[in-house]
């Protein structure tokens, strides 16, 4: 927490445009399962994806808020899942000229929750029964934004729900499809013209270790990135208040003196309000616990030490925004 800040309001209302352009669900969602295998096997659970609709076409949508709304039903699935798995689906439930409507579904065979809390999930700050959640923590922000999200895009999200039993976390979408000669954008290289991945992305690197930030820092602008550096949390925390806008994502060091990463994650989630920043952890565990702990801390993914520039691309490009070629170009 930020001295004098504080978390007791909501959230700061999420930005009323989307920013939509074509992307291909299969990849998305897969994307996402790639992201949690590690946890999900580290408990010995299953995270299996359904076949997706027959003929699915390219959709028209904010894949980044779209995947963050995943990365948040999925990661809660596994926290509150000690056995069995998680399976996540798609229906279409009808299709129109340029149209059509989807049904995403993560279904798990964790604890489940009782009625009355249930209906209280998507409320900012809420979890339910405490006595059963407290040992796995989390903010209780995730589904408040999920909820803001699916609604900015015009849908609608719940919860089937049994205590003991197991979760179904849902959320119906229409899409626009994307015409077969425009296709995704977030085809990297060809449809950039270039072979860097990371072109123009604004990007802060923060890392108490001299020796990190400037590896991390070397290793992304040669795929074309724009970085900054800072040296500690509180540093990432006074850059963002200065400037909400100047970063397209930030990497965050785990362990770190005075502010560790994820309690730095936590004060610009709840005081600065950047709830829609990505937020890519740093940490040189390959335990599950700890990369649990960085999701529910409101980190949207997480990178290895040492660095390797493949994982790091790969860690970074779902958040690209595909303006940013134009604006660097501009800037030089």
């Amino acid at each position: 927490m930020i001295p004098g800040g504080s978390s007791q309001g909501l959230v700061r209302p999420l930005p009323l445009e989307l920013d939509e352009s074509p992307f291909s669900l299969a990849q998305l969602i897969g994307g996402v399962a790639d992201t949690f295998a590690l946890s999900a096997n580290g408990k010995g659970l299953t995270l299996r994806v359904e076949p997706l609709p027959d003929g699915l076409p390219a959709l028209v949508g904010d894949a980044a808020r779209l995947r963050r709304i995943l990365v948040n039903l999925v990661g809660n699935a596994i926290k509150f899942t000690k056995e069995g798995g998680m399976t996540v689906s798609v229906e279409a439930l009808g299709r129109s000229a340029g149209s059509l409507r989807l049904r995403v579904a993560v279904r798990d065979t964790g604890i489940g929750i009782a009625p009355e809390p249930a209906g209280k999930l998507f409320e900012p700050f809420v979890q339910a029964d405490r006595t059963t959640y407290k040992p796995s923590g989390g903010t209780g922000l995730g589904l408040a934004i999920g909820k803001r999200l699916v609604e900015l895009m015009g849908g609608e999200i719940g919860v089937e729900t049994e205590q003991g039993r197991g979760s179904a976390f849902w959320f119906v979408v229409a899409f626009r499809t994307a015409s077969p000669l425009a296709g995704p954008k977030e085809t990297p290289a060809a449809a950039r013209g270039d072979e860097k991945h990371l072109c123009g992305m604004r990007l802060l690197v923060v890392d108490d270790t001299e020796t990190n930030r400037e590896a991390a820092i070397r290793l992304l602008c040669l795929e074309g990135a724009v970085c900054e550096a800072a040296d500690t949390g509180r540093a990432a925390i006074d850059r963002f208040r200065a400037g909400p806008d100047d970063f397209d994502c930030m990497l965050m060091d785990v362990r770190m003196p005075e502010m560790d990463g994820l309690e730095a994650t936590r004060a610009i989630r709840l005081d600065l309000g950047l709830v829609d920043l990505p937020v890519i952890a740093l940490t040189a565990s390959t335990m599950a616990g700890q990369r649990q702990m960085a999701l529910d801390a409101g980190m949207n993914g997480f990178v290895g030490k040492p660095f390797r520039l493949r994982e790091l691309v790969a860690a970074l490009s779902p958040w690209m925004r595909f303006e940013a070629p134009e604006r660097a170009a501009g800037a030089r």
